[in-house]
């Protein structure tokens, strides 16, 4: 202490006040020439504003599109958002996609017996078990009744196909015998359901 000034100990009164007036903030008094530069530096030098999420997804898929809609763009500022989803899934038009298989589980067990629409059927041999593929010789094929107005399979309008309409109609003028079909049991509700969606995939 005798060897400090008086110059001195006003220098340490000094700090002292200024130590008291800062006790409650957490930084240092900062002049707004200052703040204002830290904030520039801040919002240009800290990779900007965080961009706009990426616009909506793709469109979904259509028959026009197999490989489904594109993806939406990302965002257009620095880092920018995430993309947009992708389009959906291709979807399918006539004869095209997965239909339930009526042929293996309609046709043949039920159609398919001796005398009706086996091999060799004067009545339209289209349930030969393993010959899935010549069913397609039955598509816009007239009846084997000569006054029946009806195809098997009717690609404008598969619901006028003679093998949807015999299974849910019990007559048809013209059409031979009166009764569903096929003879005995009609069809549970789910094996009509999907013959009729098999049936959609031969539409034009």
């Amino acid at each position: 202490m005798h060897g400090w000034g008086v110059g001195t100990m006003a220098g340490v009164g000094a700090l002292a006040a200024w130590f008291v007036a800062c006790a409650g903030e957490t930084i240092p008094p900062v002049d707004e020439e200052l703040r204002d530069d830290i904030e520039e530096v801040y919002d240009d030098g800290a990779g900007g504003q965080t961009g706009n999420a990426g616009s909506g997804g793709g469109n979904a898929g259509s028959a026009n599109t197999p490989n489904g809609g594109a993806a939406g763009a990302g965002g257009d500022e620095p880092p920018g958002g995430a993309a947009g989803a992708g389009g959906g899934e291709p979807v399918g038009g006539g004869g095209g996609g997965d239909v339930c298989d009526a042929y293996n589980q309609v046709l043949v067990p039920t159609c398919g017996l001796a005398g009706c629409h086996n091999e060799g059927s004067s009545q339209g041999a289209f349930a030969i078990d393993g010959e899935e593929a010549g069913i397609t010789a039955f598509v816009d094929r007239a009846s084997t009744f000569d006054t029946c107005d009806l195809v098997f399979i009717d690609s404008n309008d598969p619901t006028q196909s003679l093998l949807q309409r015999r299974t849910e109609e019990d007559t048809i003028e013209g059409c031979g015998l009166v009764g569903r079909m096929p003879l005995g049991d009609e069809l549970s509700a789910d094996d009509q359901a999907c013959l009729n969606e098999w049936l959609t995939q031969f539409a034009n």
